[in-house]
């Protein structure tokens, strides 16, 4: 009943909100505790995304992902090696912004996940133009009580990519 109710949906954006607020609501995980360790983690993603307009984003990336921290592209392996391989590159260069809007803790608290809408841009370029696109982190609760992210996917959007307010 409540699948078909979903599927009657037709506004994919709507859908989706609905969904993730019904599985909340089912499993329990947006109350309680599980409430307290996600507005933790995506106070971490906000602090990580203001550090990246300090520090760039390749050098915040490397103090907001674990050690173990894996790489998904053209190739798998830990994030870390990769992002040591790249120069450090100032924000006023390179440019990426991000914000988180939606997410989710396990009921274990100690993993989650949070997406959000992302800008890019390339200040060197001739023409600098913002690319859009949105992200999906895992974040993981690390032995000290930090949260770090375990994995992080991006991907590229023709435009502005729309989620609510979070």
């Amino acid at each position: 009943v409540v699948a078909t109710a979903l599927r009657a949906i037709p506004t994919p954006l709507v859908n989706e909100a609905v969904t993730v607020t019904a599985l909340a609501g089912i499993t329990g995980s947006a109350s309680g505790g599980m409430s307290i360790a996600l507005a933790a983690m995506a106070d971490t993603e906000r602090a990580f995304a203001k550090t990246a307009t300090v520090k760039g984003w390749r050098d915040a990336f490397l103090d907001f992902f674990a050690d173990d921290a894996v790489a998904l592209g053209r190739e798998v392996g830990l994030a870390k090696d990769g992002l040591r391989k790249l120069p450090s590159t100032p924000f006023s260069e390179a440019e990426l912004l991000w914000e988180p809007r939606l997410g989710d803790v396990a009921a274990s608290a100690d993993l989650g996940w949070l997406t959000g809408p992302s800008t890019s841009i390339n200040h060197t370029a001739k023409d600098p133009k913002p690319a859009h696109g949105c992200y999906l982190s895992i974040w993981r609760k690390q032995p000290n009580g930090t949260w770090r992210v375990f994995i992080d996917v991006g991907a590229g959007a023709p435009e502005p990519v729309p989620f609510a307010p979070g």
